[in-house]
Formats: structure tokens, C-alpha cells, sequence
């Protein structure tokens, strides 16, 4: 009932900026570029959860803002007075988060905020691994605003969304990389030029693989095909006794737990059976918070990476 009236409430709900084509449109990929001008422009109404997600990427800048500025880092065009940058012969406007002074040198600013699996990779593999946000940021900076400003790099700050934990890192304005990208840009907005498609590196992860190539691309550099059969043979045999043994054995204590009873201790033909009762300690976040309030947990909490290895039968889910 009540997140419905919300979804209502936002769906006639006018904003600052419309949708439409915008810098973080452009894509390093040429004809990406060119799908999302035709689809965004002109563009239908947001859908409501999109209206909402935007909204609460808003809220987490403001918080990333006022922790920068609580700790004493001098910023401008940021939140309510952020500039409106246009990119390109063919003026496409933009909104960078603002900037940010360092030692007495201006850089631009990018606030990220970002799930555990995109937080955890961006730690591990930096902005290489999130072509979009390179891109985003080189559009940006490449604008006449800031190069007026003489702005040589942009620190991209993120922000994990549920602990709150900080990361960034800086990005150089590269000419020679966001320069043919605006270029072509304009043609396809000016001149209706259609660019070819090609299979690149962002096809695995492009939301317009599909519509270009009809198939699902995946990434082939990660991808082995080999033939061990021994090996697949012994595991999908294990698979079967696994099971099998996991089945009986489960079985076969439901048995002994009913003629345990209350008791401690019961000798079954050539088997042992005892009761056992384990004390754990768990870390109760609810307590912490009490105790020490809970702003300190996440300076308590730490990032663990599990690496698994994951076997299934082709096909199976």
C-alpha cells in the first residue's frame, strides 16, 4: 500500500534535469553511442523505480559532499550549484559533481556509490574495469568549462552503499582518448551518420549487446574450453555417490537422534553416537551499535574476498 503511493507520487513528479540524451550517454563505442541518441531522443517518461534511483543516487552525493567538507577539503560547484557543461560542436550538456582543491590545485570531482561486487572491483582493478565512468569523466573534463578552468584530472570517489566505506582514485584528462569520441559524437547528432557496429571489449558487458548481435557475448578472454574426461567423469560420479551418501547418512540420523532421547551418550552396533552442544560467538551488530554507536562499524568491518570454485553440469543451473 504504502511504497505504491510512493511509486505514484513520483511517477507525475517534474524534475530539474529530464531525461534525454546527455554526456553520460557517449560511450566509447561508437555505435552504442548511436543507440542510445536514437532511443533518448526524444526519450518517454522515466519509469517511477528509475525516478526513485536517481533520487537516492542524489542523497548519497550529498553525504559523500558533506564528509569531504567535514574533513576539511575545499569544493565547488557541488550539489544545488552544479554547473551545466556542454561537450562538443553539438553542445550536449552535462552535470559533473563539482570540484575539488588539492594542495592548492583544482581537480574535477566524481562521486560513485556503488553495491559490495562493484565496490570490490573497482578496489581491485580501478577505473580500467568501468569504461562507462571513464568515459563519463573524460567527457567532462574535456568540456569548455573545464578547460577554462585548466582541470587536468578528475578524482573518482566511491562510496559503498550498506557500509559506508571509501575509495577513490584519480584519473588523468587524456585528449587523445575523449577527443575522437566527441568527434564522433557530433557526427552521429549532426550529420545522422550511422557508425558500423564492431565487436569490442564492452560487448560482454553492454546492456545493447543483444540488439546489435542477437546473441549473449561473453568475455572469450576469460573462457577455456578444454577435454579432461577422466577427471569430469570421477566428479560426475562423486556427484551421484555424494548424494547418495548425503541422503543415507541424513537418514540414518533422524534414526539415532529419536532413540538418543535425552541422553548424552548411545552405542549403535559398531557406531558411536553422542550429543554435542557447541558454543560459538557471534559478532551482533545490534549490541555493537548500542555500545559504541553505530558510526564505528565500519571502521570494525573488513573485506574478506572468498575465492570459490564453482562446478556444474553444462546446462544446469
Amino acid at each position: 500500500m504504502l511504497s505504491q503511493v510512493v511509486l505514484a507520487s513520483v511517477e507525475n513528479r517534474k524534475w530539474d534535469r529530464p531525461p534525454g540524451f546527455s554526456a553520460t550517454s557517449i560511450s566509447s563505442c561508437p555505435y552504442a553511442t548511436y543507440i542510445a541518441y536514437k532511443r533518448l531522443n526524444p526519450y518517454p517518461r522515466r519509469l517511477p523505480t528509475i525516478e526513485l534511483l536517481l533520487e537516492d543516487g542524489l542523497w548519497q552525493e550529498r553525504q559523500v559532499v558533506f564528509q569531504l567538507e567535514r574533513a576539511g577539503f575545499e569544493m565547488d560547484f557541488v550539489l544545488d550549484r552544479q554547473a551545466i557543461v556542454e561537450i562538443g560542436l553539438s553542445r550536449i550538456t552535462g552535470h559533473p559533481d563539482g570540484i575539488i582543491k588539492l594542495k592548492n590545485h583544482w581537480d574535477m570531482l566524481e562521486v560513485k556509490s556503488m553495491s559490495m561486487d562493484r565496490f570490490t572491483l573497482f578496489k581491485q582493478k580501478g577505473i580500467s574495469s568501468f569504461p562507462g565512468i571513464k568515459c563519463q569523466v573524460q567527457v567532462y573534463m574535456h568540456s569548455g568549462f573545464m578547460r577554462k578552468l585548466n582541470i587536468e584530472g578528475c578524482w573518482v570517489y566511491v562510496k559503498h552503499k550498506d557500509s559506508c566505506r571509501p575509495f577513490d582514485t584519480y584519473e588523468e584528462y587524456d585528449p587523445n582518448f575523449i577527443g575522437p569520441i566527441v568527434e564522433v559524437t557530433d557526427r552521429i547528432i549532426l550529420d545522422g551518420y550511422e557508425p558500423e557496429k564492431i565487436r569490442c571489449n564492452l560487448c560482454p558487458t553492454c546492456r545493447n549487446s543483444l540488439f546489435c548481435w542477437e546473441e549473449i557475448i561473453l568475455d572469450a578472454s576469460k573462457v577455456k574450453i578444454i577435454s579432461l574426461p577422466e577427471a569430469s567423469e570421477r566428479w560426475k560420479v562423486g556427484k551421484v555417490y555424494k548424494s547418495m551418501g548425503t541422503e543415507m547418512m541424513e537418514e540414518s540420523k533422524d534414526t539415532f537422534k529419536k532413540e538418543l532421547g535425552s541422553l548424552d551418550l548411545m552405542y549403535v552396533d559398531d557406531l558411536k553416537v553422542s550429543r554435542i552442544i557447541q558454543h560459538r560467538v557471534d559478532f551482533n551488530t545490534d549490541k555493537f551499535g548500542e555500545l559504541f554507536g553505530f558510526d564505528k562499524l565500519p571502521q570494525v568491518m573488513v573485506e574478506k574476498p572468498v575465492e570459490q570454485i564453482r562446478i556444474s553440469l553444462v546446462g544446469e543451473k
